[in-house]
């Protein structure tokens, strides 16, 4: 009942599926109707949570960090304006967050004489009946807004109350200019941000066959200082993104497709309700003035989608990445354990012989076969290896065109011959080699390769792959320690075993300084002689190393925890770079890595400099006499300037030099001009992607993509310009930043990694991904090369042993989802072939797996025998995803993935090896997005379909042992007590020792 009135009113039903697209899980509570007394208008509002039954929503985890869907309770609220005789469609009050706290998020709630005021932005306008726009077509587009013909009345203006002394207000009026008619923007008042709210009947479906893809904004501006207006555009499925439109002379179009680079989900633009255009203001108010013409809902060609739900698989197929330009298979194979001759010229150099003493040490690592180096002569050898730098090679029976690090490699029944045109490309034929003898993934006795001729070479000279985010603060001393051994691993497979020669490598507060002691807390793990190793490690396969430190911005993350006082004032985060100790104390740290790297590139990355600000504390105006924009361009100039000498080119981020950018921050772009333009920037992402590329190409600065979310696609001016392209990767690209709920993303999946470098080797013919295939090479680029491994693998007798059933399992962890049925899911029995490995499963009806939760005692598997390998079958379920241990903070600790459990291996000689099972690393819980099943370290994920048709992931990891010629007597699995999950062991096989 509304109150002062007495008139009953019908609440309404808040349809949750609009937000959600299903009606299960779902939770409300709290509901609440109450009135406007200046307008009448009514507000009925409710709490909805989702996918967390039985939890309160204000209780334990009911509410996690974050205002996403499914993490915290949601604010629901329609309206009414004729006394609840009709209501609007429901708003999810928390998608007005644009972050992680409050700031974004609040609410007035004046209840004095049941009075309402919410001011986040959909509802701070003055109070007044919603009146909406209705789209038209115009010469077969989507029209959302023109200045002709829709009435400019309609947009709801604002001053952003939520932000703290706001005054900032929009002017709007109808002007016409060169005939034609525009809706004029202008803001009055001194500090804040102000809103116009375009608000939208249902927008009507694309045309058939294609799909709503984004909005564009024609808008007229006369100014040339790259004034920004923010675009935020709201959806009915309660998700929302923002971007600035950064604005050019003349009248323009500006499209606006995508959000902040690490948006999880894409938007569905056929489901908008509103979008905002705001301007801000810092105290001297906003002089912003632009006309806008037209708002246009963007079509473009559907695609096909594969479902969510649909695990492709593409496991055992011919795949190669990046993919291989020019390929004729052939007949027969090449069995490698038969062959121990490698060929090459007598004369040939000593980088050529490094590439062959490397390729010998990845042969015996596969096949257990030593090779005897011999001189070749002038005619291919009769049988046996060649590998040989040459101008002139054939493929498929003619001489083709020496490219720059390209080669040909032939592959026949007797033979293999590998020629590079020049020495990175003999490398390449054979990174292509071992791929070909690993993509079966299958393990024969001869260990064949297949017959093959192919052509191949790289578009772009420079291909990137980024490790970062595996820092730690001071003393953050991580629990996982696996030193360089594990560096130089991760980078044979997912760097140069991905043609990549550039590693852009952040460990800078992970080394151990020799000239800077002071920094040596317990968080450092590499000391300058593992350095040294990795630096010719990395030679060896021609890939430069490029170390990194955070410089500016983001100094916290290495530098100020040990040195505060060259903190900026005013700035949590920054560096003041005018310091007299800054750049001796920097410069000490950048020339110990230089030096044991031998490295021809360095990077203070100067990404995001100026960022959050200090509570309490007002910058100066100047640092030392200097603006921020002279003192960014003399410290660059005066590290360029140190760098040169020594023979090492900086690399440095993009962001502060470019006005679509954060250049317009104390107007450094304008510096862009003075900037060395040796400098070579790397761009990650961002929003005008296009026109920052060709202002700093207009400035002579060589530049390489260096993404930071999932892709960037050049147009075709933009190839012309860019030498270099690759992904930035963190946490090893282990998805460990995702956190135990294990969402996909392209963010930080090593799918995306695998995707750019297969753009920049075929930048001028790249396809699409296939579904399945970036999976498959994941599962490829899991294999572990094992010198000792045999054809034959036997199942091992775990019956005795079995805890559980695994459907039992299920159903007490998913009531919701199995209650309904005695068999979540089907697995036959008996044997069966896993991945090409033979595992036995046992019958569904009775245990059939091990499960160990956190305080469950350890089970003894007995497996007396010699293995080269043993296979695990296993999954987890993550009892508490918000498990405190497992809170972000915790990645510096955990490097390699979250603990789940272990297997201790129990040799005859008493001797123990202990085997971390680490979640993302080589397990993920077994409902994972079936789209992030793969691991860096999973051979194969077996995926079997529950009884709701959904898919439940069975992870396939095996171990190589390095001791095969002892005895194991068992095998331990245990829980390591760490966080809250279940470890599942369904089998494990063991591969049988070849005998050489």
């Amino acid at each position: 009942m509304a109150a002062t009135r007495s008139v009953f009113v019908a609440v309404p039903s808040l349809d949750i599926a609009l937000f959600s697209g299903s009606n299960n899980q779902h939770g409300c509570s709290d509901p609440g109707i109450i009135v406007d007394r200046k307008t009448g208008e009514l507000f009925c509002f409710a709490v909805w949570m989702n996918g967390k039954p039985r939890k309160h929503q204000w209780k334990d985890d009911g509410s996690e960090s974050g205002f996403e869907i499914g993490k915290s309770a949601q604010f629901l609220m329609v309206r009414s304006q004729d006394d609840g005789l009709t209501w609007s469609r429901p708003e999810n009050a928390n998608e007005y967050s644009q972050d992680n706290n409050m700031s974004g998020l609040r609410y007035a709630l004046q209840c004095s004489a049941m009075a309402l005021c919410i001011v986040p932005p959909a509802f701070a306008a003055e109070s007044a009946a919603v009146t909406k726009f209705l789209p038209i077509e115009q010469s077969g587009e989507l029209v959302l807004f023109d200045a002709a013909a829709h009435d400019f009345s309609v947009i709801r203006n604002y001053t952003a109350s939520w932000k703290k002394d706001s005054d900032l207000t929009p002017v709007v009026k109808s002007v016409v200019k060169d005939g034609q008619r525009f809706v004029e923007f202008t803001y009055r008042g001194s500090r804040g941000a102000a809103c116009s709210t375009f608000w939208y009947e249902p927008v009507p479906r694309a045309a058939t066959k294609s799909r709503s893809a984004g909005l564009k904004f024609t808008i007229d501006y006369e100014g040339n200082d790259f004034a920004k207006v923010s675009v935020n555009a709201q959806f009915t499925d309660g998700t929302g993104i923002t971007a600035p439109l950064t604005l050019e002379p003349g009248c323009h179009d500006y499209v606006f497709r995508k959000g902040f680079r690490r948006a999880k989900h894409p938007p569905q633009w056929g489901l908008l309700s509103y979008f905002w255009l705001s301007a801000t203001a810092s105290g001297n108010g906003n002089p912003l003035m632009f006309r806008l013409k037209r708002v246009v809902m963007l079509q473009e060609p559907a695609k096909r989608q594969t479902p969510t739900s649909e695990a492709t698989d593409l496991f055992g197929k011919r795949l190669f990445n990046p993919r291989l330009k020019h390929v004729r298979w052939g007949e027969g194979e090449f069995p490698a354990r038969q062959h121990a001759r490698l060929y090459v010229d007598y004369d040939a150099p000593e980088r050529t012989r490094r590439t062959a003493r490397v390729f010998a040490e990845k042969y015996y690592a596969h096949t257990g076969v030593t090779l005897d180096t011999l001189p070749a002569t002038e005619e291919p050898p009769a049988d046996g290896i060649l590998l040989r730098v040459a101008n002139a090679a054939r493929h498929a029976g003619r001489q083709v065109e020496p490219r720059k690090e390209g080669y040909c490699l032939r592959v026949e029944a007797d033979r293999v011959a590998i020629t590079g045109f020049d020495e990175p490309g003999l490398f390449y034929g054979l990174v292509t080699f071992f791929q070909l003898m690993n993509n079966s993934m299958k393990i024969r006795e001869k260990m064949p390769v297949p017959c093959v001729d192919i052509y191949d070479w790289p578009d772009l000279p420079f291909r990137l792959v980024s490790a970062q985010g595996t820092g730690a603060f001071k003393n953050q001393t991580p629990r996982d320690d696996r030193g360089i051994e594990y560096l130089m691993e991760w980078t044979d497979r997912f760097v140069a075993g991905q043609k990549a020669n550039i590693l852009f490598l952040d460990i800078s507060s992970r080394v151990k300084y020799e000239r800077r002691p002071e920094f040596n807390g317990s968080e450092r793990t590499y000391s300058l002689t593992d350095l040294e190793r990795f630096g010719e490690f990395c030679r060896d396969r021609f890939v430069e190393v490029c170390p990194a430190w955070q410089v500016g911005g983001h100094a916290n993350w290495w530098l100020l925890g040990y040195h505060p006082e060259l903190r900026e004032k005013g700035y949590r985060n920054q560096s003041d770079v005018t310091h007299p100790e800054h750049n001796r104390i920097v410069f000490d740290c950048m020339l110990d890595v230089i030096e044991a790297l031998d490295c021809k590139y360095v990077s203070p990355k100067s990404d995001e400099w100026w960022g959050p600000c200090k509570d309490g504390e007002t910058p100066d105006e100047l640092l030392r006499g200097k603006t921020r924009a002279e003192a960014f361009l003399d410290f660059h100039v005066e590290l360029n300037d140190w760098l040169k000498p020594k023979g090492v080119t900086m690399l440095m981020y993009h962001d502060m030099l470019v006005p679509y950018h954060n250049g317009k921050k104390f107007d450094l772009y304008k510096i862009a001009d003075r900037f060395p333009n040796d400098v070579i920037i790397n761009y990650w992402g961002g929003y005008d992607i296009d026109k920052g590329i060709r202002f700093l190409a207009e400035r002579g600065f060589p530049i390489w993509i260096h993404s930071t979310g999932s892709f960037i696609r050049l147009g075709e001016e933009e190839k012309k310009i860019v030498s270099g392209a690759g992904k930035i990767l963190y946490s090893f690209g282990n998805d460990k930043t995702g956190g135990l709920l294990e969402e996909y993303s392209d963010f930080n999946n090593m799918y995306a990694s695998f995707r750019l470098l297969d753009y920049a080797w075929n930048l001028y013919d790249y396809t699409e991904p296939e579904p399945g295939r970036l999976t498959t090479i994941k599962n490829i680029m899991a294999i572990t090369p094992n010198p000792y491994a045999g054809e034959r693998v036997e199942p091992i007798e775990m019956s005795g042993v079995l805890t559980r059933s695994f459907n039992e399992f299920l159903k007490d962890v998913k009531p919701d989802d199995y209650d309904a049925t005695d068999e979540p899911v089907v697995i036959s029995p008996g044997v069966r072939e896993i991945g090409n490995i033979p595992m036995q499963m046992e019958p569904t009806g009775k245990h059939n797996c091990i499960a160990l939760g956190k305080g469950d005692r350890e089970v003894s598997v007995p497996i007396d025998g010699k293995c080269a390998s043993l296979v695990f079958l296993h999954t987890a379920f993550i009892n508490d995803p918000q498990d405190h241990g497992a809170r972000p903070v915790m990645g510096r600790y955990w490097l390699y993935g979250w603990p789940c459990g272990e297997y201790v291996i129990y040799y005859e000689d008493g001797e123990t090896a202990v085997l971390p099972v680490r979640l993302t690393m080589n397990i993920r819980r077994f409902d994972t997005d079936s789209r992030n099943r793969a691991t860096n370290n999973n051979r194969y994920v077996y995926t079997v379909k529950d009884a709701n048709q959904g898919d439940v992931h069975l992870f396939q990891w095996e171990w190589v042992n390095p001791k095969p010629d002892k005895r194991i007597l068992k095998v331990v699995a245990r829980h390591d007590t760490e966080l809250d999950v279940t470890l599942i062991l369904l089998a494990v096989s063991g591969r049988s020792v070849w005998q050489n």
